[in-house]
């Protein structure tokens, strides 16, 4: 199974040229690196569930630590901010400052603006003390915007979905000139990276193409997995006969209406069939009313209400019986990058049906551990939750089986957390020659 992929000279590749950008291990050569992660959503320090930022922040973090270099996380604490331990993860917990947004707010993302500036002050203070060789930012809500305008170290951005461009996804109304000045902060950081990353060739495709970024700067990793968390249901435990569960925003994109639709269908063939739907409510129902209410309202017009059940976000640990309570994990994304609600479902060893806009159909598709959709077909949808509804219980397990085998060959954190790590080196040497190159042109 192809495990990683890189952007070579424009174009994209697999194979032997892969070991050109990726490799497994450090070897003993290489020093360890002081790595800085910057995460303003951070497990240990928000309460209930986590977007994706902080899942992946947190679980690369704790993987790159436990193969030898020191990691650091900046991330946002709206009380007590100071030096948390986390293990082998240092955490910085600081606040962005006033809430206020005066008369700017309409038109300036200002709670983006100060938490950026928040970081980077924190990081030039850090950094004075004992130097980074690196930090790492995501690529949604402009975290890295005021560090990239006066770089001083050596930086990579990790792209998962800019909010910019899940918020057009999403349908939202943003005012034209927020939405520019939105775009432009999130890809400033982007455009002067010396290296970066995505884990979905295809997003890395289309964004280089839409913001007009170096194809040949983007590296492809995919999203690690916590095989130890995220596991199969130990022996005797016990499962409701038939449960959809859905893990993620209550959004539009997220394909939540097409869910909707499809539930009369599917209990029309088993009325006893429960959906469980996961996540936090957004304004984005009608006239940015709240879109779970929109939900429940088309429900019960249905006549299905009682078969669905909404639930808000959990943290991460909680999740766990959720998805190995399911009997079908199910995300209708119309766009999503690499979600890891896909990747935990299959760690629990739990049937799929996905669309195909998500980055990891593809790795749905190869292990043969559930059914890929078109996006926006409610139809569809319930017919692949029917098909798999209707196996024996046997060839449900051995298909969600064969998603944990692919998980723990192709998402095990050691070895993402290596290719990370081989990449992140990449990035120091690109800035050194940068900077060489710079002041030979200086002098």
């Amino acid at each position: 199974m192809d495990i990683g992929c890189c952007l070579i000279d424009g174009s994209w590749t697999s194979g032997a040229l892969r070991s050109r950008c990726v490799r497994v291990a450090v070897t003993a050569q290489n020093r360890a690196l002081r790595l800085c992660f910057v995460s303003a959503d951070y497990p240990t320090l928000s309460d209930g569930g986590i977007g994706g930022i902080g899942a992946h922040s947190y679980t690369l973090a704790h993987a790159v630590a436990d193969l030898g270099h020191e990691v650091h996380v900046l991330a946002e604490a709206t009380n007590q901010p100071g030096l948390r331990d986390d293990g082998a993860v240092k955490v910085q917990a600081i606040s962005r400052g006033s809430t206020r947004q005066w008369k700017l707010g309409r038109w300036l993302p200002v709670p983006w603006l100060r938490w950026s500036a928040a970081v980077e002050r924190t990081l030039r203070h850090l950094h004075a003390d004992n130097p980074f060789d690196l930090v790492i930012f995501p690529d949604a809500y402009a975290e890295g915007f005021r560090f990239a305008l006066s770089p001083f170290i050596a930086f990579v951005v990790r792209f998962g979905g800019p909010a910019s461009v899940v918020q057009r996804w999403d349908g939202r109304r943003i005012p034209a000139t927020r939405a520019r000045i939105e775009r432009w902060l999130e890809r400033l950081p982007a455009a002067r990276a010396p290296l970066l990353l995505c884990a979905s060739q295809s997003f890395a495709y289309q964004i280089s193409r839409e913001w007009s970024l170096d194809a040949t700067s983007f590296r492809i990793i995919r999203n690690p997995l916590n095989l130890q968390r995220f596991h199969p249901a130990p022996e005797g435990f016990s499962r409701p006969a038939q449960r959809i569960l859905f893990v993620g925003h209550l959004q539009p994109l997220k394909g939540l209406q097409e869910l909707i639709a499809a539930v009369p269908l599917v209990v029309q063939q088993h009325p006893s069939v429960e959906f469980q739907l996961v996540g936090n409510d957004t304004k984005t129902g009608p006239g940015q009313t709240s879109l779970r209410l929109a939900l429940e309202a088309s429900l019960r017009e249905r006549g299905v209400l009682a078969r669905v059940q909404f639930l808000d976000p959990v943290p991460q640990a909680a999740l766990v019986p959720l998805y190995q309570g399911c009997t079908i994990f199910t995300l209708p994304s119309h766009n999503d990058v690499y979600p890891n609600a896909v990747l935990e479902a299959m760690g629990c060893g739990r049937p799929c049906v996905i669309t195909s806009t998500a980055g990891v159909a593809e790795l749905v598709t190869q292990s043969g551990c559930g059914i890929v959709v078109p996006p926006r077909d409610p139809l569809a949808l319930a017919q692949a939750i029917l098909q798999i509804l209707a196996l024996p219980e046997s060839a449900r397990e051995a298909m969600g089986a064969r998603g944990r085998r692919a998980v723990e060959t192709a998402c095990a954190t050691p070895v993402i957390a290596g290719q990370a790590v081989e990449a992140y080196r990449e990035a120091v040497d690109r800035y050194a020659s940068c900077k060489r190159s710079d002041a030979k042109r200086a002098s």
